[in-house]
Order: structure tokens, then C-alpha cells, then sequence
């Protein structure tokens, strides 16, 4: 296996579970010391211990980031630790609630955008005086989604927060590029994690079979975290050296696809015709 990532400092954001565990797990397969920021201090640990046990350096610290006071901590700890960082991969986000659009409140809006967009640009302002101190560059890799430009039904704040992320994902590539920081996204599409399996309320294998089965891509799966994971480290090392700003889609085809979405259905007999 390659070793991108020797001598690099990655902190990855919702590291305890789904696609930023996968995430995490690739960075530290590939020489990379990790940090496992996770809003439950305990997944943290747990995947910290994990990845020791394979002989990588990690550090769990809590970090919720609707709670932006856990920002300043986690960053004074990892430089305490380690003394520099050089790589974020933004992967924590929050669904919210879904709801016709007419039926989202105040703070369903606030809430979701204290996650996806607030606490996302709050810790990404943080860590990037410390990728400078380095001198040596560095990348940040936000994960975005399909829905920025394709939004499902229900999901308008979901949907928006990750279109403002994907703007700011471009104004960091512009303001930081001359500096060696390159800043890049991911919108990915359909993800295989657990909560698809909680949402089924079906067995991982089952739930998988199902899931394949009825999805709208055009590889005709649905998309594995490792996958996505890859494409993140991709985007974190230096065979990405040219690409600053840029949006790459990660979704099977799925903006391409005309298939029939299940999901859309479903979505459709939950909520029928409702609008407040």
C-alpha cells in the first residue's frame, strides 16, 4: 500500500462512525497520524484504540460541532500533541429533520447550518493558521453532497447547508492556494452507513442486498464509505496537486442517472402532497 500520508497530521471530523471512520481509517493506513474528532468522545476511543492496534498514531478529542466551544480545545490539544497539522477532512454533518419545506422552522434552519455550514467554517478558520505555521502546504477536503445541486424533497436545509459549503469550499481554494493550501470537495451521492440500515430496520447483509438493488445509480450499487474515503485521500495528497476549488462528484452517476429513485417514492408516500 502507498504511504501518501508519512510525516502528515490529519485531523477528520465525525471519525466514529460511517464515512468519516472510513476516512480515517484510509489516512492512517497510508502513514498518516490522525486525529478522530467525533461528537461522542467514546466512538472516538474506540476508533483511536482501533487504529493503535494497527500500529498508527491517532488522537480521539471530542468535537461537536454544534457545540463551538469544543473548536479551541481540540486544536490546543493537537498542537500540544503533535505540533503542527496538515490535512482536515471536514466529514461531519447532520440530516436534520425531514419536512416540506413550509413546515421548517427557525431552528430546524439554525440547527442544521451549526453543523453543516457554522461549525464546519469555525473549525476549518481554526486549523489553517496552524497548516501555515508549517510551511510545508497542506489540504482540506470537505465532504459535500449530491443535494447541493440536486435536492431531494424534505431536505431544504440539508440541501442548502451543503450548497453554502461547497462556496466555501471555492473562497478557501481562492484565498489560500498561493499559500500551498489546496482546498477541494467531494459531493457524494447515496452512502451505504448505518443509519440506511436503522432506516430499513433490516440486517447489514439484507440491508446492503436491498439497498443495492434499488438504487437510481448508473454503476447500480450504492456507494461503500471505503469509497468515498478514497476519494477523499486522494483529494488530501499530493497527486491531487492540481486541483484547487474544485467540486468532484463521487455518486455512481447518479446526477446522470434517469432510473427511477426508490428513495424519491418513499419520500413521496411518507409525504404526499403535504406542504405545511
Amino acid at each position: 500500500m502507498q504511504r501518501r500520508f508519512e510525516n502528515r497530521v490529519a485531523l477528520v471530523t465525525g471519525a466514529g462512525a460511517g464515512v468519516g471512520l472510513a476516512v480515517a481509517r484510509s489516512l492512517a493506513a497510508e502513514g498518516a497520524t490522525v486525529v478522530i474528532g467525533d461528537r461522542n468522545l467514546e466512538s472516538a476511543q474506540i476508533v483511536h484504540d482501533e487504529l493503535r492496534s494497527t500500529g498508527a498514531r491517532s488522537l480521539p478529542v471530542l468535537l461537536e460541532l454544534g457545540k463551538h466551544e469544543h473548536i479551541a480545545p481540540a486544536m490546543e490539544s493537537i498542537v500540544r500533541e503533535f505540533g503542527r497539522l496538515d490535512i482536515v477532512a471536514n466529514c461531519a454533518a447532520v440530516m436534520g429533520k425531514l419536512k416540506p419545506l413550509l413546515s421548517n422552522s427557525a431552528e430546524d434552519w439554525r440547527q442544521t447550518f451549526e453543523v453543516n455550514l457554522l461549525g464546519t467554517v469555525l473549525l476549518t478558520q481554526a486549523a489553517l493558521p496552524h497548516i501555515m505555521s508549517g510551511r510545508r502546504g497542506g489540504a482540506i477536503v470537505n465532504v459535500l453532497a449530491l443535494q447541493a445541486e440536486m435536492p431531494l424533497p424534505y431536505h431544504a436545509p440539508y440541501a442548502a447547508s451543503k450548497a453554502a459549503l461547497a462556496s466555501f469550499t471555492r473562497s478557501l481554494a481562492v484565498e489560500f492556494a498561493e499559500q500551498g493550501i489546496r482546498a477541494n470537495g467531494i459531493a457524494i451521492g447515496p452512502v451505504f452507513t448505518q443509519s440506511v440500515v436503522n432506516a430499513l430496520s433490516l440486517d447489514i447483509e439484507t440491508a446492503l442486498e436491498n439497498a443495492d438493488a434499488t438504487t437510481a445509480t448508473l454503476t447500480g450499487k450504492i456507494g461503500r464509505p471505503e469509497e468515498i474515503a478514497r476519494a477523499v485521500c486522494f483529494l488530501a495528497s499530493e497527486d491531487a496537486s492540481y486541483l484547487a476549488g474544485a467540486i468532484v462528484p463521487v455518486d455512481g452517476g447518479r446526477r446522470l442517472s434517469r432510473k427511477a429513485d426508490p428513495f424519491l417514492r418513499a419520500l413521496e408516500e411518507q409525504f404526499g402532497t403535504e406542504q405545511i
